[in-house]
C-alpha cells in the first residue's frame, strides 16, 4: 500500500467531512424549508377563504352563480391564487381562471374528498385544468342549518413556490460554500500545523539517529505534541548516557586489548571472525582492518588453528597448545594459545576465544642458551682434555724424556692460554653488557681517523704473516659520536677476523664514509664468505660457520659477538653481506651527530 503523508490524509478528510455534514444540513434545511412553505400555503390558502367565505355563501344561497364567478375571478386576481367554487355533486359553478362551463366533475377531486370529512382538504398534484403542478386547499361551505351547500377551493401554483424555494436554497448554498471554504481554510491550517509538527518531530528523531543528541525538540503549544517533544527529548538524553557509558566501556576495552601483548581473536558461531587486537594480527600477518564478517578460512591459512577452534566447538572444553606457524615471508612462529568459550550477555555461547603469546623469542633464546652451554662446554672441553691428557702423558713418562716433557708442556701452555682468551673474552662480554644495562659507557663526538689508524697497526702484523694488504680509505674530517677504546676494540676484532680468514696475498680494506646524520665504517675482505644460512646467526656467542677453520685459525667464538653488544652500546648497529667465495663486508652505523 502506498503510504501518503499525513498532511494529505488529515486535510481532504477535514475537507470531505465539512462538504458532506454542510450538504446533509443544507439538504436537511431545503426539506424544512420547502414543508413549512407548503404549509404556510395551506395556511394562508385557508386564511384567504375565510376572508372570502361569507360573501361566497351569500351568493350560493341567492343562486346567483353568474355574479359568483365574477367575484371568484376578482378576488383570485387580487389576491394572486386561483379560486375554485364545486357544489356539492361536484359540478363547478365558478373559477378564477376558467369557464365553471367547460370544467369537469370534480366531485372525485382529492382535496374535495378530505374537506368533505375534514375542516381543510389539501392536495399537491398536476392540474389538467391549467396545465400546472398546483397546491390545493379546499373547504365546505355550508348554511344556517349546516347543510353543505358547496366547497370553496384555493389554488396556488407549486412553480411559484418553488422559485421563492430555489431563491431561499441559493442563498444558503452561497452561505454554506462560504462556509465550506472557511472551514477548508481553517482544516488546512490546521492539518499544516499537525504536520509541520509531526516533520519537527520527525527531523528532530533523524537528527538523533545520525548522533545527534544535543538537539533539543518543542511541541509549540500542543500538549500532546509537547509530551512528545519532552519524551523524545528524554529518551535522547538517556540514548546519549548510554553511547558515553558504552563508548567508553570500548575504548577501555580496545585500549587494554591494544597494550596487551598478547593476541587476542574472538570468533563466533559460524566461523565468522568477531574481533581481533593488532599484535593478534601482527603475529598472524593478517591486515587488522580488513576482517570483520569474514571467515576463519579466509584470513588465516593455518590448518592447526582452524582445527583448534574446531576442537574448541565441539568440546566446549578449554584448550592451551602451542603450535608453529609460518608467515608469508617464511619465518618461522611459535605460538602458545589458550583457547576457551566466549559468553553472550545472557551466558549463551556465542563463539570462542583465542588469546595467543608469540614465544618465538623464547623458543629462540632457550635454543641460544642451550647451543651457547654446549659450546661454552665443547670450547673449555677440548683445551681441558688435551691438558690432562699431556699432563697425564709427562706424570706416567717414567724415563723423563726432557725433549718430550718440553714439548707436552709447550701444547699445555698453549691450551692454558686458549682457555684464558676464551675466560677473557666472556668477561669483557660480561663487562660490555653490564656496562649498557647501567648506561655506564661514555659516548662522544670523536674523528674516525685516528681509531681506524690505530686498529690497522694492531693487526698489521699478522697480516704481514700472510702477506696481506691492510687498506684505509677515510678522511680527517670524518667523525661520529662513539667510545674511543671499544670501537678500536670492535674494529680489530673485525680486521682480525678479516685477515684471519682470507687467504694470503689477499687484501682487507676498511673504509669511512658520511651517510647524512650517520656515518658507515665498512671492513671488507676477500676471503672465504658466508652462507646466507648462517648470517643471521654469526653474531651469536661460540656459533662458528666452520667449526675446524676457525679453530685452526685460533678463534674463540666470540669476537663477532663482542663487537655486536659494542656497537649496540654506541647506540648504533651492524650488518654484514656476504657471497661464499668472494668475502664479507661488515658494516657498522654509528650516529654523526
Amino acid at each position: 500500500m502506498k503510504l501518503r503523508p499525513i498532511f494529505w490524509q488529515l486535510f481532504p478528510s477535514y475537507c470531505i467531512l465539512t462538504i458532506g455534514a454542510l450538504t446533509a444540513i443544507l439538504i436537511y434545511f431545503s426539506s424544512v424549508v420547502e414543508s413549512f412553505f407548503f404549509k404556510q400555503t395551506v395556511t394562508n390558502s385557508a386564511e384567504r377563504i375565510a376572508l372570502v367565505e361569507d360573501s361566497f355563501r351569500e351568493k350560493i344561497l341567492a343562486g346567483n352563480y353568474g355574479l359568483l364567478d365574477v367575484r371568484a375571478k376578482k378576488f383570485g386576481h387580487s389576491a394572486n391564487m386561483r379560486f375554485t367554487v364545486i357544489l356539492p355533486d361536484g359540478s363547478v359553478i365558478a373559477d378564477s381562471d376558467e369557464d365553471p362551463a367547460v370544467m369537469d366533475n370534480h366531485l372525485n377531486r382529492p382535496e374535495i374528498q378530505i374537506a368533505l370529512t375534514d375542516p381543510i382538504g389539501t392536495s399537491n398534484r398536476y392540474s389538467n385544468t391549467v396545465d400546472k403542478n398546483m397546491q390545493y386547499s379546499a373547504k365546505v361551505i355550508t348554511d344556517e342549518q349546516g347543510v353543505p351547500v358547496a366547497v370553496l377551493r384555493a389554488a396556488v401554483p407549486v412553480d411559484a413556490i418553488r422559485k421563492s424555494l430555489q431563491s431561499i436554497n441559493r442563498e444558503a448554498a452561497f452561505m454554506g460554500l462560504v462556509l465550506i471554504l472557511i472551514t477548508a481554510v481553517i482544516s488546512l491550517a490546521i492539518s499544516r500545523y499537525i504536520s509541520d509538527r509531526i516533520k519537527h518531530l520527525q527531523l528532530g528523531a533523524q537528527l538523533f539517529a545520525k548522533g545527534n543528541l544535543y538537539h533539543k525538540l518543542s511541541g509549540s503549544g500542543a500538549l500532546e505534541f509537547e509530551m512528545l517533544a519532552v519524551s523524545m527529548n528524554n529518551m535522547a538524553k538517556q540514548l546519549s548516557d548510554r553511547l558515553k557509558t558504552i563508548t567508553t566501556q570500548r575504548n577501555e576495552q580496545e585500549a587494554i586489548l591494544e597494550s596487551m601483548t598478547e593476541g587476542v581473536m574472538a570468533v563466533g558461531k559460524d566461523n565468522k571472525i568477531i574481533n581481533i587486537n593488532n599484535p593478534a594480527a601482527k603475529i598472524l600477518d593478517i591486515d587488522p582492518y580488513n576482517y570483520k564478517g569474514k571467515y576463519v578460512q579466509e584470513i588465516i591459512r593455518n590448518s592447526d588453528i582452524q582445527k583448534l577452534l574446531q576442537r574448541l566447538f565441539a568440546t566446549q572444553i578449554p584448550i592451551e597448545e602451542e603450535l608453529t606457524i609460518f608467515t608469508q615471508n617464511d619465518t618461522v612462529r611459535h605460538l602458545q594459545i589458550h583457547g576457551t568459550l566466549l559468553f553472550g550477555v545472557e551466558k549463551e555461547t556465542i563463539g570462542v576465544l583465542l588469546v595467543m603469546n608469540d614465544i618465538t623469542k623464547l623458543k629462540k633464546l632457550e635454543q641460544m642458551r642451550q647451543d651457547f652451554a654446549a659450546n661454552v662446554s665443547h670450547e673449555l672441553r677440548t683445551p681441558l682434555t688435551s691438558i690432562k691428557g699431556f699432563i697425564e702423558t709427562i706424570l706416567s713418562d717414567t724415563k723423563g724424556d726432557p725433549e718430550n716433557t718440553e714439548r707436552f708442556l709447550r701444547i699445555v701452555n698453549k691450551h692454558v692460554i686458549r682457555l684464558e682468551t676464551i675466560i677473557e673474552d666472556l668477561l669483557n662480554l660480561a663487562k660490555i653488557e653490564k656496562e649498557t644495562d647501567k648506561k655506564e659507557i661514555r659516548l662522544s663526538l670523536n674523528p674516525l681517523l685516528p681509531v681506524c689508524q690505530r686498529a690497522i697497526e694492531t693487526c698489521s702484523d699478522k697480516a704481514m704473516e700472510k702477506n696481506i694488504t691492510l687498506k684505509i680509505d677515510c678522511t680527517k674530517e670524518s667523525k661520529a659520536i662513539f667510545n674511543a677504546v671499544m670501537l678500536e676494540q670492535a674494529l680489530v676484532n673485525l680486521i682480525d677476523n678479516a685477515v684471519k680468514y682470507s687467504a694470503e696475498n689477499t687484501a682487507v680494506e676498511l673504509g669511512v664514509c658520511p651517510n647524512g646524520q650517520q656515518t658507515q665504517i665498512k671492513v671488507k675482505d676477500q676471503g672465504y664468505g658466508i652462507d646466507r644460512r648462517n648470517i643471521k646467526r654469526i653474531f651469536e656467542r661460540f656459533y662458528r660457520v666452520d667449526k675446524a677453520r676457525s679453530r685452526k685459525a685460533g678463534g674463540t667464538g666470540l669476537g663477532l659477538s663482542i663487537v655486536r653488544h659494542i656497537v649496540l652500546a654506541n647506540n648504533g648497529n651492524i650488518t654484514v653481506e656476504s657471497d661464499l667465495g668472494k668475502g664479507s663486508t661488515f658494516t657498522i652505523t654509528l650516529p654523526a651527530s
